[in-house]
């Protein structure tokens, strides 16, 4: 983790679903959910940053990550390097992927986790003023992070959906930019597909799923008020 950081760059904010819910129906669960969110973001955290690969430029970034209860700060640190946003954004997403297919790993013993997840472009400051990283001496802001939180707000009511606010351009139909959807004028990251031809199907059975959920509450509802 750097001491500090200014610049422009790609950050992304993973927020837990569900996790109020969770407290309130069962603490011990939550807990278990929190040591295990925070284990796989510095896990895969530290995992992308040793496979980088090769290419020089890809030597120079390096990816940081803030976890705090259920939410987790993620930004490119770039500022030894050249910007290049299409760089950074294959970085931060291919981190994306596999932090929350790590979290609904089913070969795991404890409970899936969903997120939801905004990525926006900007700038950031990070300032770490002591030798630990903890909410008391750690300060993050900017207009990236403001975009990415709120992005992340309005996503509530669809786990598992990743959003980059804005729509990048010239990007390669390779991995993981085969993935992405422009959707009223945001990009929509598919993390969980390996193909672009499965996001109509995944998207129509999402509202699927979505729209059965409403129809068993109302079905509750007139059922008690008959």
């Amino acid at each position: 983790m750097p001491r500090s950081f200014k610049g422009n760059t790609w950050v992304a904010f993973l927020d837990m679903s569900g996790f109020k819910q969770m407290m309130m129906k069962d603490m011990s669960l939550a807990k278990e959910a929190l040591y295990n969110f925070y284990d796989t973001v510095s896990d895969e955290v530290l995992r992308i940053n040793k496979q980088k690969g090769a290419d020089d430029s890809f030597k120079k970034v390096s990816i940081s990550s803030i976890v705090v209860s259920d939410c987790a700060v993620i930004f490119v640190d770039n500022g030894n390097v050249k910007d290049d946003i299409t760089r950074d954004l294959q970085l931060i997403l291919t981190l994306i992927h596999q932090i929350n297919r790590s979290l609904i790993n089913p070969q795991k013993k404890v409970s899936p986790i969903m997120t939801t997840c905004a990525i926006a472009y900007g700038d950031f400051k990070y300032v770490n003023k002591g030798a630990n990283i903890d909410t008391h001496n750690t300060l993050f802001y900017g207009q990236a992070y403001l975009k990415a939180f709120s992005g992340s707000e309005k996503l509530r009511k669809k786990p598992g959906y990743c959003m980059i606010l804005g729509k990048p351009d010239n990007l390669k139909n390779t991995p993981p930019f085969n993935l992405l959807k422009t959707i009223d004028n945001h990009c929509y990251y598919y993390w969980m597909l390996n193909s672009h031809e499965d996001v109509e199907k995944f998207q129509e059975e999402y509202t699927e799923i979505s729209q059965e959920r409403y129809k068993r509450t109302a079905n509750i509802l007139s059922k008690f008020t008959a």
